[in-house]
């Protein structure tokens, strides 16, 4: 009895992407499609997805290493989704021009974080609204807007980040 896993995957993100079964390569396949990949019974196999040789997509895809087991007459179902990333430069700022340095940025692929001049380098997916934090406490929003991407990078430029105690200063904000 043949038995084995459908790989599929999903999202809107283009590239390709080689499937591998115990560290092996066993097929390439884009965002939109699935393949059944043939495997013996009782067994236990890890299956890992990564960028196929000359992808030039960014894109964010979680959890990329699975473990299954297979009995004889089954299939299971692998599934990735496959979500499209840019990386974004920019700096944040106060309402009142000064940078916002050591904040935590939330509402990113992975962790970032301003250095001491509030310069910033953030990969984020579909959300456009990042929240910067100090000291564990919400700080600040900061509202990317539309991007520019050239290759999967973009420049958000300098952005005042709304919320502040910079931004509500008695005297008003200054413009960045």
């Amino acid at each position: 009895h043949a038995s084995g896993v459908i790989v599929k995957l999903t999202g809107p993100a283009g590239g390709r992407w080689t499937v591998f079964v115990d560290s092996s390569p066993r097929t390439t396949l884009r965002a939109g499609q699935s393949q059944l990949v043939t495997l013996a019974p009782y067994k236990t196999y890890d299956i890992a997805l990564k960028p196929a040789a000359g992808n030039d997509t960014m894109a964010n895809v979680a959890n990329l290493r699975r473990r299954i087991v297979l009995y004889p007459g089954t299939a299971r179902t692998v599934e990735w989704s496959v979500e499209p990333v840019t990386v974004v430069f920019g700096r944040a700022v106060g309402g009142d021009g000064a940078p916002i340095s050591g904040a935590v940025i939330e509402g990113v692929v992975g962790t970032g974080e301003t250095d001491e001049r509030g310069y910033f380098q953030v990969e984020v997916g579909k959300r456009r609204l990042l929240t910067l934090k100090r000291d564990g406490k919400p700080d600040c929003t900061l509202k990317l807007g539309d991007l520019r991407a050239q290759k999967g990078f973009a420049r958000a430029g300098t952005v005042v980040c709304a919320g502040t105690a910079a931004a509500t200063r008695p005297g008003g904000p200054r413009g960045g």
